[in-house]
C-alpha cells in the first residue's frame, strides 16, 4: 500500500489506511461478513449454476451486491470498536475526514478487487453480454464505496459506553475483541443493508420483464435502453448517496463526545 499510495494521499489518510488492513487481517470482521453473506446468497446462484437450467443473467449484480456489503459492513459499521482502546488519541490526532478516507482507502483496495473477479467469474455461464457486465463492475465498485461510506456514518453513532470486550471471530490471531452492548449493531447493519438494497433496485428492476418491457414501450425506446438506463440510475443514485453519508460520517467523527 505505502508503494502505491504513497505521495498520492496524506501520511494521516495513510496511517489509518495501513493500520485498518492490520487490524482486519488480525480479527478479520470484513472476511467473516463477506463470506457469511456469499454462502446465504451464493448458494442459490451455486444451485442454479449446477443445475440444467441456465445461470441466471441477474446473478453478476446478486454477488456484486453481496461482496458490497460484506466490505460496508466490515469496514464501515466497526471503525470505532476498531480504535477503542486508543480512541481518545485517535479523536484528537486525525480529524473526521483523515480517518472516513483511511478507512474508505482500506476497505475499497480489499473490496473493490475480489467484486470485479466474483462478479466476472458469476457471469461465465450467464446469458450476460460485455458490455452489461461492465455495467454491473461499476456498480459493484460504486456500491463498495456506498456501503462503506453508508456504515461509517451509521456506525458513527456507537456511544462510547456500549463497548465492551466480546469473543473475537474464529480463525483471527486475537483471542478477543470490542464490540457493542444491545441490537444496535444489528439495526445499523439492518439500516445499511436496505440502503444498498434501495440504491440496486432500478438495476434489479430492469431484468424483470414485466417491468421492463411495459416501460419501454410507453417511452417508444428498446427495452435494452431502459435496462442500460436502470443501470446508470443506480451508479448516479449510488455517486450521490455515498457523497452524502461521507459527509455525515465526517461531522460525526468530529462532534463524537467521550463520556
Amino acid at each position: 500500500m505505502d508503494q502505491a499510495f504513497a505521495g498520492r494521499v496524506s501520511r494521516p489518510v495513510l496511517t489509518v489506511a495501513r493500520k485498518r488492513l492490520v487490524q482486519e487481517r488480525r480479527v478479520p470482521r470484513a472476511a467473516h461478513s463477506m463470506f457469511g453473506l456469499l454462502t446465504f446468497i451464493g448458494s442459490g446462484v451455486l444451485a442454479y449454476a449446477l443445475s440444467p437450467s441456465p445461470v441466471p443473467a441477474v446473478a453478476p449484480l446478486v454477488i456484486a451486491v453481496t461482496c458490497a456489503l460484506g466490505t460496508g459492513l466490515g469496514f464501515g459499521i466497526y471503525v470505532l470498536p476498531a480504535e477503542y482502546q486508543g480512541l481518545p488519541t485517535t479523536l484528537t490526532a486525525v480529524s473526521g475526514h483523515d480517518i472516513s478516507r483511511g478507512t474508505l482507502l482500506a476497505g475499497l483496495t480489499l473490496g473493490i478487487p475480489l467484486t470485479l473477479l466474483l462478479t466476472i467469474l458469476s457471469g461465465i455461464g450467464s446469458p450476460v453480454r460485455v458490455v452489461e457486465l461492465i455495467l454491473v463492475g461499476v456498480l459493484g465498485c460504486l456500491l463498495c464505496v456506498c456501503a462503506i461510506t453508508t456504515s461509517m456514518a451509521l456506525g458513527m453513532q456507537f456511544a462510547y459506553s456500549t463497548f465492551v470486550v466480546v469473543p473475537s471471530l474464529p480463525l483471527a490471531s486475537l483471542p478477543w475483541m470490542y464490540g457493542q452492548q444491545g441490537n444496535e449493531p444489528f439495526r445499523y447493519a439492518g439500516q445499511a443493508i436496505g440502503v444498498l438494497v434501495l440504491v440496486a433496485l432500478p438495476a434489479f428492476a430492469s431484468y424483470v420483464g414485466e417491468i421492463r418491457r411495459p416501460v419501454a414501450t410507453e417511452l417508444g425506446v428498446t427495452p435494452a435502453t431502459i435496462h442500460i438506463g436502470a443501470f446508470v440510475s443506480s451508479i448516479l443514485l449510488a455517486a450521490v448517496l455515498s457523497v452524502i453519508a461521507y459527509r455525515r460520517a465526517v461531522r460525526r467523527f468530529d462532534a463524537y463526545q467521550l463520556p
